[in-house]
């Protein structure tokens, strides 16, 4: 078995080659985006221009919490009709295997509001089909109700807890015709991509992302999404040794200890084909890894001053 592992360890050398391609918005100066309301920055683009009472300033990028950086989107308050937002991936992903993921915070509990749920959806150019995925949050029981791909339909899942950071990802697999869907990390929903009466469509072409939330209420928060084309290339190094920074025991099977001089923000950990397996936000520097499967994982630790990437196994 020792032996096993070390060989597996070997096939990923420093300088590992992932296959995979992200893009990061973290709402960051450095992306681009500025304080104020986002409507108009890198491609954001309000959806229902209907309501003349919308205040624009109340989709902003603001510095009240983030996860990633200093700066979220931040959706609050409003009148009149629900509010939404998109942002077009089309020429980004199209219909290549993707992941999209995101970073979700909302600080206020909504019951008492008579207005609607907040929506995040994928939509597509496929013709006869009005989506491939998304989740509703119900304002009444909070749960997560995932959007089923092409129907429309909802799949009771999981209560959403306010008040936290969750971190919701989005599998979509054209070459399986498949959707999966995790909160932190954890498997909620999958379902196939089927779409009747139309045998030539492109199953999964990707077409813009959206955000639909109720206008009255404040607190929902998005930061540090990733949107990934599976099929291009992302580098991985591996931590030289003038940093400070070191993660024991490895191969490791119960605890993984990380060692660094600076406070720990985030720990990513990702499979050997980059695939994002968790979050963990403001962690231990003792993470408990028994639920990982064994092989070879990519960590990803985020400090107040840097990042560091490195390669273990799991045993």
């Amino acid at each position: 078995m020792k032996r096993r592992l070390l060989y597996l360890l070997a096939l990923f050398p420093v300088g590992l080659i992932l296959n995979a391609q992200t893009q990061t918005i973290s709402f960051e100066a450095s992306e681009g985006y500025n304080q104020g309301t986002i409507v108009g920055q890198n491609g954001w683009e309000i959806w229902n221009t209907n309501n003349p009472s919308l205040d624009l300033n109340f989709l902003k990028i603001s510095t009240a919490k983030a996860t990633d950086g200093v700066s979220s989107l931040a959706l609050e308050g409003g009148s009149g009709s629900p509010v939404e937002i998109s942002k077009d991936l089309s020429a980004l992903i199209g219909s290549s295997d993707s992941e999209i993921s995101f970073d979700f915070h909302y600080v206020f509990d909504f019951v008492s509001y008579p207005t609607d749920n907040f929506r995040f959806s994928i939509s597509t150019n496929t013709p006869g089909a009005s989506g491939l995925g998304g989740f509703v949050l119900t304002r009444v029981t909070k749960n997560i109700n995932w959007i089923k791909p092409f129907t429309g339909g909802e799949s009771t899942g999981p209560v959403l807890q306010p008040n936290v950071w969750h971190n919701i990802r989005f599998v979509l697999k054209n070459s399986e015709n498949s959707l999966t869907c995790y909160i932190d990390g954890n498997l909620e929903y999958s379902a196939p991509f089927v779409l009747t009466g139309n045998a030539n469509a492109v199953i999964g072409s990707v077409h813009k992302i959206n955000f639909s939330y109720p206008p009255f209420p404040r607190g929902f928060y998005i930061d540090n999404m990733k949107i990934t084309k599976l099929g291009g290339s992302l580098a991985v190094h591996e931590t030289s040794k003038e940093q400070t920074f070191k993660i024991s025991p490895n191969p490791a099977q119960e605890i993984l200890n990380i060692e660094s001089d600076a406070k720990i923000s985030l720990v990513s950990i990702f499979d050997a084909k980059g695939s994002l397996i968790k979050n963990i936000f403001n962690p231990d520097k003792s993470l408990h890894i028994s639920d990982l499967t064994t092989g070879v994982y990519i960590i990803k630790v985020k400090t107040e001053k840097s990042e560091f990437t490195q390669k273990f196994i799991k045993k």
